[in-house]
């Protein structure tokens, strides 16, 4: 304590010797009279530890911090503890009313009595002049304590659920010690204990589960506050020590006020254990044990603290993109291409990595390196289901434990050296960016409910690591189940930014609670551009005269309505290329060595169709760029993968878009193009026709609307790099 503070230290001290009076007199009768669960007074409990707690983490915050000179205690200021006492009799008077008779009036006296007798306690104590300047010169420090002391009633709640089984070893305990005392005495109930002259009921106030929040939220504050000083083996071996040692010293409590009120007189007994009593206990038990043990798991000296950002204190160095699908998926690999740009762009000298979703370590992709994460593990190193789930309930909790002792200790824990590679790739990136795209989602299957979990767990790994973290242009849902919901609500409420490229994923997060750091965006693949003049009607031998019709399918459903689907397209083309003198290619979005592959639901339609002489399916595997230069030279497409869509969009062509996901009209609505969008589901040859034979009729309109729509449209997709910008500005402020 230093000379400095010490006025302010004990002024607080005895702020809260008389709040613990206050609240010992009124509070014993308030619950001794039965009605603490009545008109409110419940409340009190709680709010009053976690104003304590919020106080003593004040006072730990502003250590070290310049200290603010208070004027010296008056005798003027007696008159604000007169005051406090009066409201604090008026206060017990209204009590003693509500004992009788249930009263509003009594209830209001009690409940505004009590606050203004605190309330001037304080002002007592302090002084008007010196809560002003408190409070100017303390501002952010008040603030972080505020926000400490609402933590901690959080989880106040939380571990009041404990207090039964600590109950159950207190009465137990405390019995063994009377009975060693010659006291008389039974257990009648799971938590009341009888003597031979009263009885006690051990209940939360006894359990010790309060002192147990109060010690834990404290040591935690004091581990964050004092992190670069610490001894982290012997901070964390001491908790337990410190823990069991608060526990048995609340059993000693509980029995020395029993033995009291036995021996001497029961009230001491009733009015102790229905009061402060306990928060003081603490409050004494932790100035004590802080004595003795704080040079113990601190180490002496400070050492500086390496900036983790690579020592610049400015742009990352080193930039993790995670989630990244193969660039089979041609959409998927605009989106990775565009990510790539845009993070060159505003921070020219960081270091990019991949982790990709396949298995592709030592790859490169346009000059970043690729490596394998956490999910291509857990789904592709194994072929056995039974396999993946164990490899999988191994994997996800040893590497987040490993996230945790690696923040606190920066060692690493045992880890199988290809888990081992991946983790360091969180370690060291100063800034993780999850790619744009739409897997936040969950299909039908027992097979696919490992995938939600799995795409979560990297955002989880980051925010335990405490790493910034920024979803790029995405669309979210839909889930298949109420727990999936909740799990992806509770992961994305913690990421540091979250933006949204439609309408309808800012909606479903709205609904699940995510607000905090969300933001509208537009999809990245509005950015990709061609790096060469469209030769498609050269390269595939298409005359001049003939009306070019783009065509991508997919394969999405099951059994007979994905054989409908295929059916619908195939017969409203064949009516096409004969109305129209068109010529049909199918261009492959995707093309998988296995499993999604759009040439082989190509061939298909191909092989349903009567007019195969106008119809062209692209066997070859190009990449996204020379995919965007083919959308080029199209008139018409009718598209079913969603980033064919946007690809032919961003060519000015018109499209007719088959929707399998709410992304496609989400992004469609945007540019005032909805009526070109028919769900998968409700795909006939004379829907498509309809629609087909309007673009045809409304060219110039449609090409019209693109030209106006499209291109402010990309400029707002350039801007969603400052979101990137900003949010990792200010994670390192």
């Amino acid at each position: 304590m230093s000379k400095a503070t010490a006025p302010l230290i004990w002024r607080t001290v005895a702020f809260i010797g008389i709040f613990g009076i206050l609240s010992g007199v009124l509070g014993s009768q308030i619950i001794a009279g039965g009605i603490v669960n009545r008109d409110g007074f419940a409340i009190y409990g709680g709010l009053g530890k976690a104003m304590i707690f919020g106080v003593i983490a004040f006072l730990l915050v502003i250590r070290g911090h310049r200290a603010i000179g208070l004027e010296e205690w008056r005798r003027q200021l007696f008159g604000w503890l007169l005051l406090s006492i009066l409201c604090g009799l008026a206060a017990w008077q209204g009590i003693q009313m509500l004992l009788v008779q249930q009263s509003t009036a009594a209830t209001f006296l009690v409940h505004t009595s009590i606050v203004v007798a605190i309330a001037c306690a304080f002002l007592g104590v302090f002084g008007l002049p010196n809560t002003r300047r408190l409070v100017r010169g303390y501002q952010k420090e008040l603030w972080q304590a505020a926000g400490i002391a609402v933590g901690f009633y959080v989880l106040l709640q939380l571990v009041y659920s404990l207090w039964r089984p600590l109950a159950g070893v207190v009465i137990h305990s405390v019995a063994w010690l009377l009975s060693s005392s010659h006291v008389p005495v039974d257990i009648i109930a799971s938590n009341v204990l009888v003597t031979d002259k009263f009885g006690v009921t051990v209940a939360q106030y006894c359990s010790g589960v309060e002192s147990i929040a109060l010690f834990s939220g404290l040591y935690a504050v004091v581990g964050l506050l004092d992190r670069p000083r610490l001894n982290v083996r012997r901070y964390i071996g001491v908790f337990p020590i410190a823990l069991l040692g608060l526990f048995l010293l609340n059993i000693i409590r509980v029995y020395a006020l029993i033995a009291a009120g036995y021996y001497y007189n029961p009230e001491i007994a009733f009015s102790l254990f229905h009061s402060y009593a306990g928060t003081l206990f603490f409050v004494l038990y932790s100035i004590a044990f802080w004595a003795v043990a704080y040079r113990y798991i601190t180490n002496r000296s400070i050492k500086p603290v390496p900036d983790s950002r690579g020592g610049t204190g400015g742009d990352p160095q080193r930039v993790l993109i995670s989630h990244v699908y193969s660039s089979d998926n041609k959409g998927d690999a605009a989106l990775t291409s565009v990510l790539i740009a845009d993070i060159r762009r505003i921070f020219p000298t960081a270091t990019i990595t991949i982790a990709s979703l396949e298995g592709t370590s030592g790859q490169t992709f346009e000059g970043v390196p690729v490596e394998t994460s956490f999910m291509a593990y857990a789904l592709s190193g194994y072929r056995n289901n039974i396999a993946k789930l164990a490899y999988t309930a191994y994997m996800v909790p040893a590497t987040m434990l490993w996230a945790v002792l690696y923040r606190l200790t920066k060692h690493d824990m045992w880890l199988p050296s290809h888990i081992r590679r991946v983790t360091r790739l969180y370690a060291n990136a100063d800034l993780i960016v999850p790619v744009g795209g739409g897997y936040l989602r969950s299909r039908p299957g027992l097979r696919n409910r490992l995938n939600v979990p799995l795409l979560l767990h990297p955002l989880i790994i980051g925010r335990l690591l405490q790493k910034p973290t920024v979803l790029y242009a995405q669309s979210v849902g839909p889930f298949q189940n109420r727990a999936e919901e909740q799990l992806v609500a509770w992961v994305l409420r913690r990421m540091s930014c979250i933006l949204l490229r439609e309408d309808r994923s800012l909606e479903l997060l709205r609904k699940l609670g995510v607000h905090r750091g969300v933001h509208r965006a537009v999809d990245s693949g509005f950015l990709l551009q061609s790096t060469a003049p469209s030769r498609v009607r050269e390269q595939y031998h298409v005359p001049k005269n003939k009306r070019l019709l783009g065509v991508t399918v997919r394969s999405w459903l099951s059994g007979r309505a994905q054989q409908r689907y295929e059916k619908a397209v195939a017969s409203a083309l064949d009516v096409f290329i004969k109305e129209y003198d068109a010529h049909v290619i199918f261009i492959p979005q995707v093309t998988a060595a296995k499993g999604d592959d759009d040439r082989i639901v190509a061939r298909r339609v191909q092989k349903a169709m009567r007019r195969k002489k106008n119809v062209t399916v692209v066997e070859e595997t190009p990449d996204h760029h020379a995919i965007k230069t083919m959308y080029d030279g199209l008139d018409i497409l009718l598209g079913t993968r969603f980033h064919s869509v946007i690809f032919s969009l961003t060519s000015l062509v018109p499209v007719v878009a088959i929707e399998y996901e709410h992304k496609t009209s989400g992004i469609m609505h945007d540019l005032a193009l909805d009526k070109w969008v028919l769900p998968i589901e409700e795909v006939t040859r004379d829907k498509l026709l309809l629609l087909l034979r309007n673009v045809v009729t409304d060219y110039q309109a449609y090409q019209a609307i693109l030209r106006k729509r499209v291109p402010p449209y990309q400029d707002e997709a350039r801007q969603t790099a400052e979101h990137l910008r900003e949010t990792y500005q200010q994670a390192i402020l």
